[in-house]
């Protein structure tokens, strides 16, 4: 069901968290909605980088009409459509939260009657996806990156509690990647003093698949209590979210951006039983997944190229090439190329030529995959 929660501007917020590099963001949503009165904002970003947050402190610290009234409806894990008597008549902005995965042009274009409707009201969208905000006619688009390194050094000395050396926090600082909900959490088990940093580069590790950092101790042995176990599954809970979203509607894998569409394939590898690692967002080329396979027969290493490509914007043969060269070069197993569109005819008698070496999965492929989870 549809969450629909109405807020008063003095409603209390229950978060503790200290607000930390994120003041331009807040200061462009005071001087768009309060002062310019804009009518339609939009807040992206990747997953637990503090949007919802951003928009909990803007109301908490803004100083509204004290007879205004914020709305919020919550989509997540939601297929439910707004009506028009939904919205309150006393409300002045709207937020439709978290339109993570229910992004169906069904809504989305629900949404956009509303917002028509309702042109005398201000709203607020907030979402992981930016390719679908684009389908909104935005007065601003704000979208937020992970901390740089003084962001996150900053929040790390207001937070923590006890003292902590220099080469520590450097540590903390690396694995954390700039991820306002990991430093908070990587804080939170040191001032808990149940956790040293060694073991929190451990849990983090495992639990989140964190890469680029490898510990110098092998002994180190951390206890998964409930609360960590819960910590770490709200974030994992997101690619599943995301999967559920697509295999109710094929056609939502449309609003992925191509990192996006990554880390969904990876996610479908990863629950088709194969070891995955998702690489660094830079264009290697053929090398946006590495499925690394360990048997009594010998090791085998695959690498996967993604291309988030529009329905009628076919693979061609040049990139399938590519592949082809990148494989025999590093000397690995095989490639797999997956597309959210289709093969050119070319790029489809090429890979013939590499049948053993080659898979191509397109949009029909994926669907069966999805079929099979």
């Amino acid at each position: 069901m549809l969450a629909t929660i109405g807020y008063k501007h003095k409603f209390n917020l229950e978060h503790k968290r200290i607000f930390i590099g994120r003041e331009e963001e807040l200061n462009q949503l005071e001087d768009f909605v309060i002062k310019k009165k804009k009518k339609l904002i939009a807040i992206t970003g990747n997953n637990a980088t503090g949007k919802t947050y951003l928009w909990q402190e803007f109301i908490k610290q803004t100083k509204l009409d004290g007879n205004s009234e914020i709305q919020v409806f919550n989509f997540n894990n939601s297929h439910s459509l707004i009506k028009s008597n939904d919205i309150s008549t006393e409300s002045k902005i709207i937020i439709f939260d978290d339109l993570s995965y229910i992004s169906s042009f069904r809504l989305v274009d629900n949404l956009k009657k509303i917002i028509s409707k309702h042109s005398e009201k201000q709203f607020i969208i907030v979402s992981p996806f930016q390719n679908l905000v684009k389908n909104f006619e935005l007065d601003l688009h704000i979208h937020l990156d992970s901390f740089d390194l003084n962001e996150s050094r900053r929040l790390f000395e207001a937070l923590w509690k006890n003292n902590l050396e220099t080469h520590e926090a450097d540590i903390l600082l690396e694995i954390t990647k700039g991820n306002p909900l990991l430093i908070n959490l990587s804080i939170d088990l040191l001032n808990s003093k149940k956790y040293n940093v060694q073991q929190i580069v451990r849990l983090l590790s495992e639990n989140l698949k964190i890469e680029n950092y490898v510990s110098t101790t092998n002994n180190i042995i951390v206890e998964k209590t409930p609360e960590i176990v819960q910590l770490t599954s709200d974030i994992k809970i997101i690619n599943q979210s995301i999967i559920d979203s697509v295999r109710n509607n094929p056609f939502n894998i449309y609003n992925l951006n191509p990192r996006e569409f990554e880390e969904f394939v990876a996610e479908l590898l990863t629950k088709k039983g194969y070891n995955v690692d998702l690489t660094k967002m830079t264009r290697d080329g053929g090398k946006d997944l590495i499925i690394a396979e360990s048997k009594d027969i010998g090791n085998f290493l695959y690498y996967v190229e993604c291309k988030k490509y529009s329905q009628n914007n076919p693979v061609g043969i040049k990139l399938v090439r590519e592949l082809a060269g990148t494989i025999t070069a590093d000397r690995v197993t095989a490639g797999i190329f997956v597309t959210s569109s289709y093969f050119s005819q070319d790029a489809v008698n090429f890979s013939e030529k590499f049948k053993n070496q080659i898979s191509l999965i397109d949009f029909i492929k994926l669907k069966q995959w999805l079929n099979q989870l």
